[in-house]
């Protein structure tokens, strides 16, 4: 085999692997986000949130009061959770999907 087909070769399977990689990020972002929002309990204190958060690759930081989205960066924003605090404390957290 040549060198140029071994090149074009490895590049066709990055391009398929790095189109794969992305498509079965966005299918499998909604269950994966629900999930996520669902382990996200009322009483739950902001650090706990923001350890949560960190751990699970969402961001940005949660507030310490009033609406935060918490999104996944794989998905570019566009699935997370919407956490109402208020005092430091979390009062309702639901999925939330980016139109």
């Amino acid at each position: 085999m040549s060198l140029r087909k071994t090149f074009n070769l490895f590049v066709g399977l990055a391009l398929i692997g790095s189109i794969g990689y992305c498509s079965y990020n966005f299918a499998s972002a909604e269950s994966r986000m629900r999930n996520l929002c669902s382990e996200i309990q009322p009483g739950m204190s902001t650090q706990h949130l923001q350890e949560f958060a960190s751990v699970n690759g969402l961001g940005p930081k949660p507030r310490e009061s009033g609406v935060s989205y918490i999104v996944e960066s794989k998905t570019f924003g566009r699935f997370g959770c919407k956490v109402l605090v208020e005092g430091g404390v979390v009062k309702a957290a639901e999925y939330n999907f980016a139109d």
